[in-house]
């Protein structure tokens, strides 16, 4: 696994986090994952339907994109 930095994180949001963490009954890593997950995931998704492997670019968009033609 990764390690993750977030800088200049505003002290309020911080401690709202560590609340939701306590009142949860999770860590305060725990809780920053339960939030960006879905975040990611989400993206995920969204990419992988604007991009399909399978699939060539039709002449107009090779001329569009440098390289593929």
């Amino acid at each position: 696994m990764s390690n993750l930095s977030i800088k200049d994180v505003f002290k309020a949001r911080v401690e709202l986090t560590r609340q939701c963490s306590a009142r949860h009954h999770r860590s305060f890593q725990r809780e920053l994952m339960t939030i960006i997950e879905p975040a990611v995931q989400t993206l995920a998704e969204r990419l992988t339907s604007l991009v399909t492997v399978d699939e060539k670019p039709d002449r107009a968009e090779q001329e569009d994109l440098p390289g593929l033609a």
